[in-house]
């Protein structure tokens, strides 16, 4: 037992209790530096268009300021920095093996992150799913789809697909293809499309509507107006529009043998951690 005791003297005797009461000051003041630090962050932050990119970014300086805070405090404290250091690599090593799937996630997040194909609030396409992009972090990506489910999606999926971004302009184009009688005057028919996206409000000015003939047929014409709106109001504009543009055909007398709406295909951005 004293012997024990004796041991237990020594081990205290020889421990640096002075570093070890600096070390931990420097880690209370380094926490009380690094919640000012975050409260500027978030107020210089407030005023940007996209703030989850500089989030992300604050989280990076958060996990290196506590990881230099730690070194530190291992320093003071006479660690020997070579046994840390070998230890850290092997658990590296075996947090590797296990966690694969995480960090090739969290790589992938990094690319999305400075690549920016889409940002929270673009209406999105990727892996057959489609809908409105609710969050992106470093691991996943969180859609709401158009029916109103939640659906996550992982960055490594993300990146290695092809991703149509529908809002990724500001404007979208309408395709009205209508087959018109071969008696009916297409020169009236082209003033009547050009009338009602005159008179719609939704309706852009520039890029200027157009309408050509796409083919000619035994019995029919097929012709084809191009009109454009915001992205914002597209859906409106995609649902009204064509009902305007049959009840004024259907006023002017002419007969239509039928006609068919096209959406312009969405913006395809190629995600890819490759470059060429």
């Amino acid at each position: 037992m004293e012997e024990l005791l004796t041991a237990l003297l020594t081990i205290q005797n020889g421990f640096p209790w002075r570093n070890l009461i600096i070390g931990i000051a420097i880690l209370l003041i380094g926490q009380l530096v690094l919640k000012i630090l975050d409260w500027i962050f978030h107020l210089a932050i407030q005023s940007l268009e996209d703030p989850r990119k500089a989030l992300s970014g604050r989280k990076i300086f958060v996990y290196s300021f506590n990881f230099i805070l730690f070194v530190l405090f291992l320093n003071l404290i006479k660690v020997d920095m070579k046994v840390v250091i070998g230890a850290t690599g092997l658990m590296t090593l075996a947090i590797g093996f296990a966690a694969r799937t995480p960090i090739s996630n969290l790589i992938s997040g990094v690319f999305l992150v400075f690549e920016r194909p889409f940002v929270v609030g673009n209406i999105i396409e990727v892996n057959d799913f489609k809908g409105e992009v609710v969050s992106r972090n470093l691991l996943s990506l969180t859609l709401r789809t158009l029916d109103n489910r939640m659906v996550r999606i992982p960055n490594e999926i993300v990146i290695g697909s092809s991703v149509s971004n529908v809002s990724f302009f500001p404007i979208r184009r309408l395709d009205v293809k209508y087959l018109l009688s071969s008696r009916d005057s297409l020169t009236r028919l082209e003033e009547i499309f050009k009338d009602v996206a005159g008179r719609n409000g939704l309706a852009l000015d520039e890029p200027v509507p157009y309408f050509y003939v796409s083919e000619f047929k035994e019995n029919h014409t097929e012709v084809i107006f191009r009109v454009w709106s915001t992205s914002e109001d597209f859906l409106t504009f995609q649902s009204e529009f064509p009902k305007e543009i049959h009840r004024a055909v259907k006023a002017s007398g002419m007969e239509p043998i039928t006609h068919r709406v096209e959406i312009n295909q969405p913006i395809k951005i190629e995600s890819s951690s490759e470059r060429p």
